[in-house]
């Protein structure tokens, strides 16, 4: 799996709660960091920073988040290896 991949399905589980995600310059993987920020319509409720290169597979891609339950139950949905 590649950090693409990853991102791609954490957008996807962002999207599949009803939720907007929010990329830093428009598209995936354009800088190095990238803070995905995510809302509830116009509400804040979270973001993740993505840091890009940590991991070719994408298991390093987010080197920080809210830690709310919300945004850490997409994190371990996208992340955590059971």
């Amino acid at each position: 799996m590649s950090e693409m991949t990853k991102a791609r399905e954490l957008i996807a589980a962002i999207e599949a709660r009803g939720l907007t995600a929010r990329i830093e310059d428009d598209e995936l993987g354009a800088t190095e960091i990238q803070n995905v920020r995510v809302y509830r319509d116009d509400a804040y409720q979270g973001s993740m920073l993505l840091v890009w290169g940590n991991d070719p597979e994408g298991s390093e891609l987010v080197a920080d988040y809210t830690d709310t339950p919300l945004i850490d139950g997409i994190w371990r949905e996208v992340f955590w290896e059971d």
